[in-house]
């Protein structure tokens, strides 16, 4: 028992050290700015990260987005709006979506206008902040879309939400600050190794995990029917007033349903997502469905974003889309 005891504990370790290294991902310190318009990429942030799988760097333009600056023709631009998946969460520059279509034909320019934690109707924001046109512009939906908008602050460099007291007040910007830096604090320390590892709490997920046989059902943030049919009319309104501002300008729209992992698992989508994408098709304006494009594997193991092979796949279908446009 002992000896078994031991190769247990080896094992733990082992998974300790290769489980990602940064749980701050989505909080990169000194990349953004939170002000009377809401969250922005900081102009100019440049940052490297690395969580032990992904690895690569974030450069912001000086003008608010990810990548480099404008440099073509508006008739040969793209614009790009959206949460992470837009953005490119874990990888590398050269490796998001906008730059793998920019390879796909070359002289075309995609500018990224996605942020991470956006949900409707912020993609608003950066479209109608941007002002050197484009000839298209592709919103990159996802299921959290639809949850509503989160007030944010920046605490020591770090984006954090705003706490709430149990009676569902928020928390002051004083109050703010001791709570959000005591979180940094509990999430840094649990990247280290302590006692609480001698109850093998990996080698028990991973346990439970290899067990999993089912398909989970793709879920929502909505329980009550009426919430969920509430939000996702209010996200099929800020959709087209996002399309109405893109065609004044003499610009095409397109809406991309981005699905999580669980939906590509299940080859369905979550219900809030497929009465959003069955209100669009009601109004003669059928998205581009990625669903049946994508598998597992185009994902990241260990979190549910796109990897690069993931990236170049949405892009090549966006590419496709597009160039059956006008």
């Amino acid at each position: 028992m002992v000896a078994s005891y031991v190769s247990l504990l080896v094992v733990e370790v082992r998974l300790w050290r290769k489980q990602p290294k940064s749980v701050l991902k989505l909080m990169e310190r000194g990349l953004y700015v939170v002000d009377e318009e809401g969250v922005r990429l900081r102009p100019g942030a440049r940052v490297h990260f690395d969580d032990g799988y992904a690895r690569g760097d974030v450069s912001v333009s000086s003008l608010g987005y990810r990548g480099h600056e404008p440099c073509g023709d508006a008739d040969n631009r793209v614009l790009i709006l959206g949460d992470s998946f837009a953005f490119g969460s874990l990888l590398d520059q050269p490796e998001t979506i906008d730059a793998c279509m920019e390879r796909l034909r070359p002289g075309r320019e995609v500018i990224n206008l996605g942020v991470t934690g956006y949900n409707l109707p912020e993609p608003l924001e950066p479209l109608r902040r941007w002002t050197l046109g484009a000839r298209h512009v592709v919103y990159l939906f996802g299921n959290t879309d639809l949850d509503g908008t989160v007030e944010q602050l920046v605490v020591d460099g770090y984006r954090v939400r705003r706490l709430r007291h149990p009676d569902g007040s928020p928390f002051t910007d004083e109050e703010m600050g001791p709570a959000a830096t005591r979180r940094i604090a509990e999430i840094k320390q649990s990247r280290q190794l302590s006692w609480r590892s001698l109850r093998l709490p990996r080698v028990r997920t991973a346990l439970r995990r290899s067990g999993r046989t089912a398909v989970d059902v793709p879920t929502d943030a909505f329980v009550d029917p009426r919430q969920r049919a509430e939000a996702v009319a209010r996200g099929i309104g800020a959709t087209e007033e996002m399309r109405a501002l893109a065609e004044r300008r003499g610009m095409t729209f397109r809406v991309a349903i981005v699905p999580t992992l669980a939906e590509v698992t299940a080859r369905s989508y979550c219900p809030a997502v497929a009465d959003y994408v069955a209100a669009l098709k009601g109004r003669g304006e059928p998205p581009l469905e990625l669903i049946d494009c994508l598998s597992a594997d185009l994902y990241w193991g260990h979190e549910g974003h796109f990897n690069p092979a993931g990236a170049r796949v949405v892009a090549r279908a966006i590419d496709a889309a597009l160039s059956t446009r006008p």
